[in-house]
């Protein structure tokens, strides 16, 4: 199993073996939650969905999705809240690219959520506020 520690206080990343040991530390955790499956055959779009303090993203890879069992748990209660999609024509393009669906998925969670874990964030002085990156005119 690979552990990368915690950033910020916010985001934990584990790596899981199979589905049923994800589901084993998903039920030991006492907090509120929910699991929300991420797929093209979502019935649900991600913006039209209202996310609340506790879901849990779960994303499968750009080649293969999501295993059918966890796209059952997380469509079935007592873990799940359902499963999403973000909109895209597939005229092109097969799927999105992993890190650009969990980028948009993160972001449109945080905006329902006021993006509230950045502003618990302390506020740092900006390091480079009076440096100036272009040295020369790269336009003439």
């Amino acid at each position: 199993m690979t552990i990368i520690p915690n950033i910020l206080g916010y985001v934990v990343v584990r790596v899981h073996k199979s589905w049923s040991e994800f589901l084993d530390y998903f039920s030991r955790q006492t907090e509120e939650k929910r699991l929300l499956a991420f797929t093209k055959r979502g019935a649900v779009i991600h913006s039209d969905f209202c996310y609340k303090r506790g879901d849990w993203l779960i994303f499968g890879s750009e080649t293969k999705g999501l295993p059918p069992e966890a796209v059952l748990d997380c469509t079935n209660k007592p873990l799940g809240g359902g499963a999403l999609r973000i909109p895209m024509a597939e005229t092109y393009v097969r799927c999105l690219n992993l890190s650009v669906s969990v980028g948009i998925a993160l972001y449109e969670a945080s905006r329902q959520l006021n993006y509230e874990q950045l502003q618990s964030l302390p506020e740092e002085p900006c390091m480079h506020k009076d440096t100036s990156f272009a040295k020369e005119d790269i336009f003439a």
